[in-house]
């Protein structure tokens, strides 16, 4: 995919915007052992452990930032795309305008 250069602003803006997609990616993955870790959490902060519950709690956004990455890295995001596609019903217009064979509009040129 050829993503068009815009300057370092842009580049630096893309940078953080895709992180911030892998770490979203890996809390929506994890979201219900995120209700898990919160009743531990809860348990350990009352019991007075707040030093390791801030390291299980770091540890997690870690293990989430990988999971999205990985996500990503291993095209599920694209397969995810695509189950959404098959249910859009302007997606599924579109490709049969597309495949077509009276279809003049969208066919190649050579």
């Amino acid at each position: 995919m050829h993503i068009m250069k815009m300057g370092k602003l842009f580049d630096f803006q893309y940078t953080i915007c895709l992180h911030k997609a892998y770490f979203d990616v890996g809390v929506g993955l994890t979201r219900y052992l995120q209700y898990a870790l919160f009743l531990i959490g809860i348990d350990r902060v009352i019991n007075g452990e707040l030093k390791n519950t801030l390291i299980i709690f770091v540890g997690f956004g870690i293990f989430c930032y990988i999971a999205g990455r990985l996500w990503f890295k291993t095209n599920f995001v694209r397969a995810n795309a695509e189950v959404s596609n098959r249910f859009n019903y302007f997606q599924q217009e579109m490709r049969e305008v597309i495949a077509s064979p009276n279809n003049e509009t969208f066919k190649k040129s050579h």
